[in-house]
Parts: structure tokens; C-alpha cells; sequence
């Protein structure tokens, strides 16, 4: 407790610091940083506190709100059902992949933070990594990248990637949204024989009367 803290700076002759809550006159809570020292005379007689209070709720409620924000951020960040990961700009390694990424891709967490997804073998299409940093170098977002990714038992997904470089921590860092639409891709190039297969008919098109003769 702060009380204990204080009397043991006293009974110790060292400085006090600690975070409180005090009302003030209109009997509102503020958050104050105390820092204090306790003065004795040169018979050892404890005269009294030197130090400052200073007020810092403000600063507190900005780190609240912070937390929050960075709390929510982190909810959206796993719930979403694409795959989701953070990777610092200059080693390419992960800082932080979502649960649809240790769904998907068959690694575990532990597998693959700290490690670049280039040693993953993750880049079915090495090339393709070039050609996307080749367009951050121009743009801080880059979105509908289109490439191929191998998942951990070999299979390669098609996925479409939205990424953004944004500062965090202190590092800048790659945030990439991916959505595997390998399906979508797959219908689109049985659409497209479809529709190839009833051209080709059409071209040899022959109508007949009932009696099978041609008109």
C-alpha cells in the first residue's frame, strides 16, 4: 500500500514515488504521480517532505483508452476469418499471426513467430514476394495481390492479399490480410470451359424440320 511505502521511505530517509488517486475540492478523482523525499535536521529530528505532486490524468486516460484500442484491435485480429499476420518490414519475420493462419496453414504459433514465411516455404511463387515489395517500395498499401502460398502439408492455396505497412512498437512492420480463393478461382475456370464447350456448339449449330430434314 501506498501508506506503507510512505512510512517506510521515512523510517528508511529515502525518496517516495507512487501513482495515487485524490479528490480534489469538487470532489472529482484525479489520477497524481507524488514524488517526495523525507527531511531530517542534523540531530536525525524527521522535519518534514520536500517533493512535488504532479497531475497525470490525462496521460492515464490516454493509456487506458490505448489499451483498449489495442485490446479491440487484437479481437478483431483473431476473430477474423481470414488469415491475418504482422511481420517486421526489414526481416520479414512474423510477429503475429491470427487464428485463421494456424487453421489454415497447419503451423503452430511457436512455429512460426520469429521466423520470415520465405523459410517457411510459404511462397509457392518466390518471384511473387519480389514483385509485392517492389510495389510497397512505391505504395504503403497494396491491395488484391494475387499469389500462390503453400500451407504445411504441401498443398497450395490461391489467395488474395491486402497489405498495408504501418508503424508498431517502435518498428515498421507489414500487416497482411489473405484470403484463400482457391474455390472462387477454381468455378471462375469451370465457368469460363462452360461457356468455351457451348460456343464450340453453337458454331456447328444444324436445325431440322420434324422430319429431320434441314432447313
Amino acid at each position: 500500500l501506498a501508506t506503507e511505502r510512505w512510512d517506510r521511505a521515512k523510517r528508511e530517509q529515502g525518496p517516495f514515488s507512487a501513482e495515487l488517486r485524490l479528490r480534489n475540492a469538487a470532489g472529482d478523482y484525479r489520477d497524481c504521480l507524488c514524488e517526495a523525499r523525507p527531511l531530517f535536521g542534523a540531530d536525525g529530528v524527521f522535519l518534514g517532505h520536500v517533493g512535488a505532486w504532479v497531475d497525470i490524468h490525462a496521460r492515464k486516460r490516454m493509456e487506458e483508452a490505448l489499451r483498449a484500442s489495442e485490446e479491440l484491435a487484437r479481437t478483431a485480429f483473431n476473430a477474423s476469418p481470414d488469415i491475418m499476420t504482422m511481420s517486421e518490414l526489414a526481416s520479414g519475420a512474423y510477429v503475429a499471426v491470427n487464428d485463421a493462419f494456424v487453421r489454415q496453414s497447419g503451423y503452430t504459433r511457436e512455429e512460426v513467430l520469429g521466423r520470415a514465411p520465405s523459410a517457411l516455404g510459404f511462397w509457392a511463387r518466390p518471384e511473387d514476394l519480389g514483385r509485392l515489395l517492389a510495389q510497397l517500395a512505391k505504395s504503403p498499401r497494396v491491395e488484391g495481390f494475387e499469389t500462390r502460398l503453400r500451407v504445411r502439408d504441401g498443398r497450395e492455396l490461391t489467395a488474395s492479399m491486402s497489405v498495408e505497412i504501418a508503424p508498431f512498437r517502435g518498428r515498421l512492420c507489414v500487416i497482411s490480410t489473405i484470403r484463400d480463393v482457391t474455390e472462387e478461382r477454381r468455378l471462375e475456370a469451370e465457368r469460363a470451359r462452360l461457356l468455351a464447350a457451348i460456343e464450340q456448339m453453337a458454331e456447328v449449330l444444324v436445325v431440322t424440320d420434324a422430319a429431320a430434314r434441314i432447313i
